[in-house]
This record gives structure tokens, C-alpha cells and sequence, in this order.
């Protein structure tokens, strides 16, 4: 007797598809919540940026929040540009301004249809489903609508990745989305921790994921889950500290009779141990 086996699609970063069993389900929704600066649409991107160049497959990120000038440039800022992906037809960029979302909605089957269609696309991000909850005036028509739309395309055969700004307790603003969807990832970023950005998957349809979370950093590439928490090291990179507005003062004030390390020093991941011990230094003392 044959066994059917699950089909799944990998997000392209090993480590975390290795906790996935080798990817999320096939046409599964996954809701990737966090607070602002935790690295969601990097994650999405990422995702979407991996399909195409890894697995041959095309991919759409529906924004409702940036024009695609932007989604460009920060792509092109960690090292993964997509001019050309776009050229070949493996990524496609779709906008909906914010003020019009109300308009899609009622449309959406159609304008859903007709765009997976055209694109032939696997998986898509929406960025984000906090921007498209925002427009309606009652909870009732956030679960109607969003339903909707999440359904519509997951009929097309493709998986869905879609960010949410998380609140309180919630993984999502209103509290609506988680049951929704089929998995739930959470990035924290908390730079009075070590490390200070971690992935979590809260669930996951059909899979045995680790109930631990993974630390990541973002640079050059995205993200990255590669380097492991050392005690008395910290991971913090300089994208981390940046992100970390009302932190990064710190690294302009210096010790009595010292300096503090120039930017163009500081490098990727920060490899010195004497900057890493100046900036966890700083930042603890700025957190008494």
C-alpha cells in the first residue's frame, strides 16, 4: 500500500526547514506575525527570493503597504536583487493602494484569479493583512473578507505567506487571522536579549516542529539562521542595533578616555570581541 506522502514547499533557509520537516504545507496559509523592525517582509521577500532562485518558482508579494521602488531597494540592500527575477516572470510585484482595498475586496476573485493565473505563481506574501483588516468597519467583515481572500488563493494551488503586525498577546491586531490560518511563525526582536532576534513556530498543520526558538540575524543574503547563541557573546549586528532606533545613540557616546568603535569597523555580525563587548556594554547601561 502506498503511503501518501505530504508535499511541501521549502522557505530556502536550511535550518528552518529542517524544524519544518522540509517546508511548510503544500497550500497551507501561514500567518508570520511580529512587532514592527522584527523582520517580516524581510522573511516574505526571503521566501518568495528563494523559490525563484532555488526551486524554479514563481512567487507574487501583494503589497498594500510599500510601491515597488521601495520592495526593490530593500532587497537590493541585503545582496538580493530582483530586477531580474521580475524580467523572467519568477516574481511578480502587485500594489493595491491602501485606500482601495475595500474596492478589492469585493473583486478579489476575479482580480486574484486572473493575476495567479497570468504569473503561474507557487507561493505569494501579502504585506500586510494588518493594512487590509485596518479598511473594514466591524470584525465581522474583517473574518468575511479576509476568509475570502485567503481561500481564493489557496483555490489557485498556491501558499500563502502573509504578515501581520502583532499586538498584545495577539499574533495578529485584531485576533482574527488565527483561525484562519494553517501555521503561525513569530520573529521577536528584543535587543535587551540574547540573542535578540529569534524565530518561533507556534504552529504548524501536520508537522512535528521544535517547540524551541531559533536565533537569526539579518544581512547580507537576509536572513540568517546559521550562527548559535554563545553564553557571554552577543549576535547583535548592526542591522539588529539600527533597528533598534532609541538604542543607537549608544553607539555614539564613548567610555570615559575611549571611543566608540567607527561604523565602518563595527562589520557584519560584529566579529571583534571587543566590539561586541562595547556595544552589550552600552546598551545594557542604557536599559538601567
Amino acid at each position: 500500500m502506498m503511503e501518501n506522502r505530504l508535499v511541501r514547499v521549502a522557505t530556502g533557509m536550511p535550518r528552518l526547514d529542517a524544524g519544518l520537516e522540509g517546508g511548510v504545507p503544500e497550500n497551507s496559509v501561514v500567518l508570520v506575525s511580529g512587532k514592527a523592525g522584527a523582520g517580516k517582509s524581510t522573511f516574505g521577500a526571503q521566501v518568495l527570493y528563494n523559490g525563484a532562485t532555488k526551486y524554479g518558482e514563481a512567487g507574487v508579494l501583494l503589497s498594500f503597504n510599500d510601491p515597488a521602488r521601495k520592495i526593490r531597494e530593500n532587497m537590493a540592500s541585503l545582496g538580493t536583487p530582483i530586477e531580474d527575477l521580475e524580467a523572467k516572470g519568477l516574481l511578480t510585484i502587485s500594489l493595491v493602494n491602501p485606500l482601495q482595498i475595500e474596492l478589492f475586496a469585493k473583486q478579489e476573485s476575479i482580480v486574484i484569479a486572473e493575476l495567479l493565473h497570468a504569473t503561474n505563481a507557487k507561493r505569494i506574501f501579502i504585506d500586510s493583512l494588518t493594512s487590509f483588516e485596518l479598511m473594514f468597519k466591524n470584525d465581522y467583515e474583517r473574518m468575511v473578507y479576509t476568509a475570502r481572500l485567503l481561500s481564493e488563493i489557496v483555490k489557485q494551488g498556491c501558499t500563502i505567506f502573509i504578515s501581520s503586525e502583532a499586538e498584545g498577546d495577539r499574533f495578529s491586531k485584531f485576533g482574527i487571522a488565527e483561525a484562519l490560518v494553517d501555521g503561525i511563525i513569530y520573529l521577536r526582536l528584543d535587543p535587551r536579549e540574547q540573542p535578540p532576534r529569534t524565530l518561533e513556530i507556534i504552529k504548524m498543520r501536520a508537522t512535528k516542529h521544535p517547540l524551541t526558538p531559533l536565533p537569526f540575524s539579518i544581512g547580507q543574503g537576509g536572513m540568517d539562521f546559521g550562527q548559535q547563541s554563545q553564553p557571554g557573546v552577543t549576535h547583535l549586528s548592526v542591522r539588529d542595533i539600527r533597528q533598534a532606533a532609541k538604542y543607537e545613540p549608544v553607539l555614539r557616546q564613548g567610555e570615559e578616555g575611549a571611543s566608540p568603535p567607527k561604523e565602518g569597523e563595527i562589520g557584519d555580525g560584529l566579529q571583534s570581541m571587543r566590539k561586541r563587548s562595547f556595544v552589550r556594554e552600552k546598551i545594557g547601561k542604557a536599559l538601567k
